[in-house]
């Protein structure tokens, strides 16, 4: 398991909501809308109506490592947007890239509005980062409200040991 799935695991689902019996099934999205499975995969209309994410059943319950698989193809798919989101993703060093892979799982191509914090990471600019990097989402209500703890131990894990 690389440092970010478990990153990942830390801050998506870190009371493995949706486990019971050694089985992993949906559950309601804190965000709203279709639910989530496992470390934050939102379940899309599609994988909602058949059932099914990447070839595996949902009816019956997933597995830790199906988890486990969900959770790798959903950051191979995220690094792929941050590399289209980001032209230089390649020459960058891996807890950049980490970083960077990290807000395209939650935002997609959302990180395209992080515009700032994209040329700080760039530029190797660590003040500007920490000024930039906060999220925050809408409930189901509509009110905005800051993903405190999530950004908290985003600082801890990427930010902190930087001037």
């Amino acid at each position: 398991m690389s440092q970010l799935s478990e990153f990942i695991q830390l801050v998506e689902n870190p009371q493995e909501v949706g486990r019971k019996d050694g089985k992993w099934f949906y559950h309601e999205s804190p965000e709203g809308g279709l639910p989530t499975l496992g470390y934050g995969h939102k379940l899309t209309q599609n994988e909602y109506d058949t059932n099914f994410v990447y070839g595996i059943n949902l009816k019956y319950g997933c597995s830790d490592e199906e988890i486990e698989f969900i959770l790798t193809t959903d950051l191979e798919k995220s690094k792929n947007v941050a590399k289209n989101c980001v032209p230089e993703f390649e020459d960058l060093d891996n807890l950049k890239q980490d970083i960077l892979t990290e807000f395209a799982f939650n935002l997609g191509y959302g990180l395209n509005k992080f515009k700032k914090f994209k040329k700080a990471i760039i530029e190797d600019d660590w003040s500007t980062m920490k000024a930039e990097y906060k999220r925050f989402y809408r409930n189901s209500k509509g009110v905005l409200k800051e993903l405190q703890d999530r950004n908290d131990k985003f600082y801890e894990y990427f930010l902190s040991g930087h001037p």
